[in-house]
């Protein structure tokens, strides 16, 4: 390989594989900024230049098919992806509750009922279903726990209507 060559793939690998910056790259090879910005637009988009220099070796395997344009994600990578952040976003709502949670079978009422506290908290951003089950609790008992601490939502709003019409019909018109 000739040393232009050479020094354009050390430029363009530690832009893209060590993540230093252009102006750090340029300082590092004694290379113009802006020349260094050019070789790599032209290794982002031309495939040709691209293929002159071999950058695949420090690359994760998941993006060795960059050049298609896709990336390959599984289905079940994303399912995996979703419950650790559902996990660790449980962890989190206890953590600020004061609590931690070892066994998931073994839980004091307690514990229970600041389970559903944190189900109620993470309700907005994950379904209660996900959240029931990756706690390890009845989503039959979070509802019952839900209606007992804050009334049955629907109904209070039934209540008002019924009160206003009995109003109504008490005026004669």
């Amino acid at each position: 390989m000739s040393k232009p060559k050479m020094l354009i793939q050390n430029v363009i690998n530690d832009y893209i594989n060590n993540k230093l910056t252009i102006t750090e790259c340029a300082l590092k090879y004694n290379v113009v900024p802006s020349t260094v910005f050019v070789w790599v637009r032209k290794y982002n988009t031309n495939k040709e230049f691209r293929n002159k220099f071999d950058l695949t070796k420090n690359v994760d395997s998941r993006f060795s098919d960059i050049d298609e344009g896709t990336l390959k994600y599984t289905e079940s990578d994303f399912k995996g992806l979703v419950d650790e952040l559902v996990t660790k976003d449980i962890i989190i709502e206890r953590f600020k509750k004061g609590y931690y949670v070892q066994n998931e079978l073994e839980k004091s009422d307690a514990i229970l009922l600041l389970d559903y506290q944190v189900i109620h908290i993470l309700e907005n951003k994950y379904p209660v279903t996900l959240l029931c089950n990756k706690m390890n609790i009845a989503r039959s008992n979070y509802y019952r726990w839900f209606k007992k601490t804050y009334g049955d939502v629907n109904n209070k709003k039934k209540k008002k209507k019924d009160q206003r019409t009995l109003y109504i019909k008490g005026l004669d018109l």
